[in-house]
């Protein structure tokens, strides 16, 4: 009976472990017939008992895995598969550092447009305050529109920061120098200026309310003298 032989190129994709790409299409082989494989000088020989008929053109992948292997080959092997695999998962860290960047940003980016959208709303609300202020006869704590984002319960609640932020926000007044800002607010907290104010607040809630007012005029008193030290430099 004839023998046919196939012989195909042969690529190592990594220490012991070969493929090769055979480009016979359908091989119908005859009854009977044995395949022998066998492993050379970087080409693989496969012979058949018989002759094969080819039908079209077509293309399969055969993995070839060598058995054998020196010691030096298994060690050899072993380091690239442990390099590899150091090299997936270094590569899933940096995928999940990047998805938590991506995340913290996104978030981070979200807190701040709902703090500017909150802040401009608490800002309308302030500027409508103090219009409201000229036509209520009589006035109570809760009625004062303070300098914040969130109205005080007490003096005790009135904290330089949040009156700097609320009042220095860039959610609001944009084109108005800090400097202005605060002088402006100073004109309403002073206690000259407050007296009106405070003349009309129920008597229960007076001194409550004279005191958070003094509260604020300090603090914007010190924030322009801050920004009269900074003109200065």
């Amino acid at each position: 009976m004839a023998r046919t032989t196939f012989t195909f190129p042969v690529f190592q994709d990594a220490p012991g472990r070969y493929r090769m790409t055979v480009n016979l299409g359908s091989v119908t082989m005859p009854s009977g017939s044995s395949i022998d494989i066998n492993f050379g000088n970087g080409r693989v020989t496969v012979s058949t008992e018989g002759e094969p008929t080819v039908n079209g053109a077509g293309s399969a992948r055969y993995g070839v895995h060598m058995q054998t292997e020196t010691e030096a080959e298994a060690r050899e092997r072993m380091r690239w598969e442990e390099g590899m695999r150091r090299a997936r998962e270094a590569e899933q860290q940096r995928a999940r550092e990047q998805k938590e960047r991506r995340r913290r940003h996104e978030q981070a980016r979200f807190e701040r447009d709902l703090s500017l959208a909150i802040t401009v709303r608490a800002w309308k609300d302030y500027q409508a305050g103090w219009a409201r202020l000229l036509f209520a006869p009589v006035l109570t704590f809760e009625d004062i529109p303070w300098p914040l984002v969130d109205a005080p319960q007490s003096a005790a609640d009135i904290h330089a920061g949040s009156v700097e932020e609320f009042l220095l926000s860039p959610a609001h007044s944009t084109g108005i120098a800090h400097k202005e800002r605060l002088r402006i607010a100073l004109l309403r907290w002073h206690p000259d200026k407050f007296a009106r104010v405070l003349a009309r607040v129920a008597e229960e809630d007076r001194e409550f309310v004279k005191e958070g007012a003094e509260v604020v005029a300090r603090h914007l008193s010190l924030f322009l003298e801050r920004e009269n030290a900074r003109g200065q430099h």
